[in-house]
């Protein structure tokens, strides 16, 4: 991978993507979105903590598809879905000037372009019955396969660490212990598992350089991580509903995370970093 091109960048898994790559050495291009509205309000302290990197460019998204004529460049496109979703921004993807903007700059430009990457929700995979959200979702995945055979899918779980934003119950809960109480919007998240950040995108990385285009279900191999991070946290039972339900396996492979920190340890490092952000 040559250079990263990572749609919505300061969302939760797409910041971290970021970051990793850089790490890396690879070249990566952040594009944000004008008035997206549903900001975490902490897109200054993200760019802290990449710093001045000579590998990292931030694009606004209306610049970004101006400048891909002067592109030469081969293109690696992550764009997280995953996050939309669970920030409840999935207007995106339904605003002509933003999701269709993008399908067309796929399509005028697919020359550019080495591999797409999709990160999405597991609930796709399940058969709970579909929602607007979700079907919104299903239509840009749709128009994005039929742009591309190089494309990678990626279905999440519930992916946890710092930054995760408050639309997350793990999140949400250590917020309301430091008296920061907000109402929650409702459980969104898959509650079949649970995967460290950190482990998530060294594994994401592995796939997009090393595998072929197909679809990919991240997984810790353990049972019940998601109910042990809950009770590990104390989670209100009153915010918690059954959503447990079984993932359609059909062409899906199944890849285990390698995992690096232990649950405790990578829960104690989110709220260290909760507490680092909202202490008086």
């Amino acid at each position: 991978m040559d250079k990263a091109v990572i749609f919505d960048v300061f969302n939760f898994v797409s910041f971290h993507l970021c970051k990793a790559l850089l790490d890396k050495g690879i070249e990566v291009e952040g594009i944000t979105i004008e008035n997206k509205g549903n900001d975490d309000g902490f897109s200054d302290e993200k760019r802290l903590e990449i710093g001045r990197n000579a590998n990292y460019k931030e694009s606004l998204f209306k610049d970004w598809t101006k400048q891909l004529d002067r592109t030469d460049s081969k293109m690696t496109i992550i764009c997280s879905v995953y996050d939309i979703y669970m920030t409840y921004n999935e207007n995106i993807l339904k605003n002509d000037a933003v999701a269709y903007e993008f399908i067309d700059c796929l399509k005028r430009y697919k020359e550019k372009i080495e591999r797409l990457v999709l990160l999405l929700p597991g609930q796709i995979l399940t058969g709970e019955a579909e929602t607007e959200a979700l079907l919104v979702m299903n239509d840009f995945i749709k128009m994005s396969e039929e742009l591309t055979e190089n494309i990678q899918l990626h279905y999440l779980p519930t992916i946890f660490g710092p930054w995760q934003p408050k639309t997350f119950v793990f999140q949400h809960t250590i917020l309301n212990k430091m008296n920061q109480q907000e109402k929650f919007k409702g459980l969104r998240e898959e509650t079949m598992d649970a995967l460290y950040i950190d482990d998530t995108v060294e594994t994401l990385i592995d796939i997009i350089e090393n595998s072929d285009a197909g679809r990919y279900l991240l997984e810790s191999g353990l049972e019940n991580q998601w109910d042990f991070c809950a009770q590990y946290l104390q989670v209100d039972e009153n915010l918690l509903i059954d959503r447990k339900t079984s993932i359609e396996e059909e062409k899906v492979a199944k890849l285990t995370v390698n995992r690096k920190e232990s649950l405790t340890n990578a829960i104690a490092k989110q709220i260290n970093h909760v507490q680092h952000l909202f202490r008086p």
